[in-house]
């Protein structure tokens, strides 16, 4: 997957993180990114949302586990609703980041050709995380959502560096904007 996002300084860059049902993955990763993109001081930069290859939860919060999760390690989803994934997405957002395979293929399968090069892997924009896949924790353990929860924050630490690399607005000091030249 490389860079699609119009220059950072123009524009936000808009993710959009999917999984199956947008209850324990998809939305995790919304919550990390946000805070920590806040945290790096970049958070103008992004446009972030979830959502899941199927419509089971639509309109529902996360799974319990999932907020649970997220609160112990002072993340949380504060108004959050489950959504399923639209043909308007694949327009609108620059990168479309499935949690595995099994999310990737269908996205592909409902993406209009013309945009496939937006989505991809979530764990491809971060290449010190060696695993491909964040597995589903769905009705696991709570060891199970932790292994997801450090996936998905190492996974979005990764991305955040990789993205530094593709926008030079996002490491101009704050309240600069790099030319992009």
């Amino acid at each position: 997957m490389t860079a699609q996002a119009p220059e950072a300084n123009l524009k936000p860059i808009r993710i959009l993180f999917v999984c199956m049902g947008n209850i324990c993955r998809s939305p995790m990763a919304e919550a990390v990114f946000k805070a920590l993109a806040k945290t790096h001081g970049i958070d103008r930069y992004f446009e972030v949302a979830s959502a899941g290859t199927v419509g089971w939860h639509e309109g529902r919060p996360a799974n319990q586990q999932t907020e649970e999760t997220l609160s112990r390690h002072g993340f949380d989803l504060e108004g959050f609703r489950s959504r399923p994934v639209s043909l308007d997405d694949f327009a609108h957002f620059h990168y479309i980041l499935a949690m595995d395979r099994d999310n990737e293929r269908d996205l592909l399968r409902m993406c209009p050709s013309h945009f496939g090069e937006r989505v991809g892997l979530f764990l491809s924009l971060a290449p010190r995380v060696l695993n491909e896949e964040v597995p589903d924790p769905y009705d696991g353990t709570d060891d199970d959502f932790e292994h997801a929860f450090g996936l998905i924050e190492a996974g979005c630490e990764g991305m955040i560096t990789t993205l530094k690399t593709f926008y030079p607005a996002l490491t101009a000091p704050r309240g600069k904007v790099a030319s992009g030249r």
